[in-house]
Parts: C-alpha cells; structure tokens; sequence
C-alpha cells in the first residue's frame, strides 16, 4: 500500500477509534434496515412464538397445545407482549431484537474498554455486524437476548469481584445474582458461567490471604448456588411434565438423542473437537461461514484453515488470561467444552454468544504486530459487513420474503382443521413451509411417515403440484401452492398418547 494511502488510513482508524460514536450508530442502522414484518422461520423460533403467544392464557404457557415446553421459556415470556400487538408480530419481535442489540453494543464495548479502545472498537464492530449474528438476530431465537444478558452479567460480576467496597459488593452481588439467573434461563449453556466466575474469583482473591480464598469459595457457592438452584429447579418442572406426557426430556435429548449412532457423550468428542474447530474458522474468516467439517477425510483445505485459527484464538485466549482474567475469559473453555460434547454441527449457533471472547482472543494474538496492524481494522470490519448484508440482500431476505407471501393460503387451509381433535403431518414441503403451518394451527406438524405404528394423521399438507396420493387419502382442500389431504380409511392404529417435541437446536 503507499504511503500517502496508509497515512490517511491511520488517521482515519485513529479518529474513529478515538470517537467510535458515529460508527456504532451506523452499525445500528445496518442493523435496523434488516428489521421487517417478515418471519425468518426456524423449528426453534415456532416453538418460541408458541409458548409466547400461549404464556398469560389461563392453560398456559403451552408449546403447540402440550404443556411440555422443553425450551426454556424466559425467552419467550420477553416475547410474549408482542402478540397483543396481532397474530403475526413479526415487526415487533424485529424491533424488539433491535432493542437488544443496541444493549449488546453497549455491553460487549464496555466490557472490552480494558483492552485498549482499538480492540474494543474491533470487538463491538466484528460481533454485531458478522454474518451470523444477522441470520440469529433477524430470527425470533434466543440468541440475541442470551448473549444480552450474558454481557453484562459478567460486567456486573467482574465489578463483584474487583470492588473493594462492601456496599459496593453487596449492590453487585445482588444484580449479578439476578442477571447470573437470568442468564441459565434463557439458555442452558448459560451455567457454564458459574465455574468461569468461580475460577475469576479465586484467582483474584486467593492471592491475598486464605480468608479472602474461603471468601471467594463461599461467594461462588452462593451466587453460583442460587443460579444452579433456580436453572435446576425450571428444568425439573418440565421434566415432570415431559413424565407425564411420555415425552422427551432436555436431559434425554441431550445424552441419547443429539446421536443416536454413538455409545455415549465421550465418544462424541472428535467429532465436537473438529466441529468446534471448525467454528472459529467459520467465524473469523469473512465468506467462511457455509465451509463445513468432514467426519471422513481430516486431511482437507476446511481442516487445516481451523486448525490454524483454533491456534489464534487459543493463543490469544491465554494472553486475554494472563492480562485481564476475568468472569467471561474463564468461563469460555467451560462453553467450548460443552460444545465440543454436545457435537452438534449447527452452523456455528451454540459458539456465536461468544463471538465477542473469540474477537478479544484474536485481538490479543495480533497485538504484537501493532500499530502496523490497526490500519486493516476498518477494511476488515467492512468486508464483514459486507458479506453479512450480502447474503441478506441475495439469499436470506428474498427467500424468505417469498415464503412469507403464503400466509393466506395457510391461513385459508388452517381453517379446515380441528386443532384440538385432528392430527397433521407434511409431506414433501421444506422445514420452513412446515413451520408456517406449526405457527398457523399452533399444533405440531410432524413429517408424514407411512409406516408410522402410532395413529397416522388426519390431515396432510403436501405441495399442489407434483405430489401423489398416498394410499387411503383424499384430495381436501388446496390454496396456493399447498393441498390438504384428507384421510379416508378408518385408523388401523391406536391414538398415540405421547407427543415428542420437534427436533430442537437450542
């Protein structure tokens, strides 16, 4: 690059790093133009939208009429207010995302500033106007309002933990407290923060005296108490009704389910290993976001960039330890753990609530290389951008747009089922046209199997062209591009008590 070139972009960066400002606000308008009154539509966010729409109904809150919820319903209560606004209150709950990023600005910033105002400014940009984080944001997902509460959480607890005023302490002990709760709520990964503060106090108090040691054990077993008791006691609600309904339990899902092929959680490790590896690949290296990892064949091109940058963030992490140590840097191995568990390959969702630990990480591997290495801030924060609104303007938005303009002839078909008293199954349309059909009859909508030995359903939705009969249906009614088929032979199979939820992603 010349020098006249480098020199303005120095000053450029210098500038708007000294008053980021005018930046932020511009973030949040790119931000803003993405909210619209379409529905994103997603397996997890019908279930959301069903528990919110049912939540101060005398029965509820129910997730699509069954009083098993399975997903954690603070989430959703926070979406709830948004339906005496209409039935579709797609550009309400938008706003409302809207809302809570502008907080998420605000937060990941603060709790970056101790890492200079270069990376702080790097931080903030580089989360909220990755091309993730628009596809969660502009869906009804509890990602945005996790990674919310998350934030400042560890604000509220790190100021907990530095303070040396007991007034001071008890104040942020009790919002901590709170916003700690509030966290494993929304999402149950959100625990992961309890071992993370616990080790942040007692690396800062235990070097004192042995009573400050026995201090920060007790603090820990308090807060984290009250958070892991409160987590605890929700989720053993639910587990119950889960009993009662013959239905799967978080729990259940998540050491047998997530892969049936494997013996146990353990043996899910490898797999977690390259998929978590390959998370920060996706997440780091702008236009990477579609690459996946391959359980067969370690030896490709995907493999060898994420070792590479699992290298940066690991590297920087330990820096960000060794320099700051506090709540969110602890608890990150805790999080990148559990993934590595879970082994779900989801499109980098369970990894983006820390996309501003990962950005941090990356900021402290590169300091060496500073200031040469500042001017490529705002390039590389544009090129994000850039692939983000991208894949917005050609991709997410007109498909999404299109899809939404079948909602009368859902509406239209919706008519002729009794919810209460009939079944419906889809056969041959995407999970995403199923969903406006789980939104719409607010009853789960599974996929259409023949040989199914529980009831087969009353209804089935298929496409209106090129679809055939299956055996003992009939043609019911048809709007758009959908048909509804109607059963016509008797059930030769007993009514299926049990109802198992929808493949979940949270």
């Amino acid at each position: 690059m010349p020098a006249a070139y480098s020199e303005k972009l120095d000053r450029w960066t210098a500038a708007v790093v000294a008053r980021p400002g005018p930046l932020f606000a511009l973030a949040a308008i790119v931000l803003l133009v993405q909210v619209g009154p379409w529905w994103y539509p997603s397996p997890d966010s019908a279930a959301y939208f069903s528990i919110a729409r049912s939540f101060w109904s005398p029965e509820g809150p129910t997730a699509f009429g069954s009083s098993h919820l399975f997903y954690s319903p603070t989430y959703a209560l926070l979406l709830s207010p948004v339906f005496f606004l209409g039935e579709r209150p797609f550009m309400a709950a938008a706003l409302l995302h809207w809302f809570l990023s502008l907080a998420l600005m605000a937060g990941v910033y603060r709790w970056a500033k101790p890492l200079g105002s270069w990376s702080a400014v790097a931080v903030t940009l580089l989360t909220v106007l990755h091309v993730q984080y628009g596809i969660y944001f502009r869906r009804p997902l509890s990602e945005t309002f996790f990674t919310t509460a998350m934030v400042w959480a560890v604000i509220v607890l790190d100021h907990f933990r530095t303070t040396q005023l007991r007034s001071e302490r008890i104040g942020y002990g009790i919002a901590g407290t709170t916003l700690l709760t509030l966290a494993c709520l929304i999402r149950p990964n959100g625990v992961m923060l309890i071992p993370g503060f616990g080790l942040a106090l007692l690396a800062t108090w235990g070097r004192r005296e042995k009573r400050q040691l026995l201090a920060a054990v007790a603090a820990t077993l308090l807060i984290g108490g009250i958070a892991a008791g409160v987590f605890y006691a929700a989720r053993k609600i639910d587990d119950r009704r889960a009993a009662e309904k013959s239905a799967v339990t978080y729990w259940d899902y998540f050491v047998k389910l997530q892969d049936p092929s494997k013996p146990s959680m353990f043996a899910r490790i490898p797999d977690g290993t390259f998929i978590q590896m390959g998370d920060f690949s996706r997440l780091i290296i702008p236009g990477m976001f579609k690459s996946r990892t391959k359980s067969e064949g370690r030896l490709n091109i995907n493999n060898f960039v994420a070792t590479a940058m699992t290298l940066v963030v690991v590297i920087g992490w330990w820096r960000l330890l060794r320099t700051r140590g506090d709540v969110w840097t602890w608890s990150f191995p805790f999080f990148m753990a559990l993934n590595v568990i879970w082994a779900a390959d989801v499109g980098t969702r369970y990894t983006l609530p820390v996309l501003p630990v990962i950005w941090a990480a990356v900021c402290m591997t590169v300091q060496p290389f500073r200031p040469r290495i500042e001017r490529w801030l705002l390039p590389f924060v544009a090129l994000h951008a850039v692939v983000g609104i991208s894949y917005w303007l050609v991709t997410d938005l007109p498909r999404n747009r299109e899809l939404n303009q079948h909602w009368p002839a859902v509406e239209e078909l919706a008519w002729v089922v009794d919810r209460d008293q009939q079944t419906v199954a889809a056969l041959g349309l995407t999970p995403e046209a199923t969903q406006l059909f789980r939104f719409q009859l607010d009853r789960d909508v599974k996929a259409y199997d023949p040989a199914a030995k529980s009831k087969q359903p009353d209804w089935i939705v298929t496409l209106a062209e090129g679809s055939t009969l299956p055996p003992g249906y009939g043609v019911g009614a048809e709007a758009g591009p959908y048909r509804m088929l109607r059963r016509t032979t008797l059930n030769p199979h007993p009514v299926d008590a049990g109802q198992t939820p929808a493949t979940p992603l949270e």
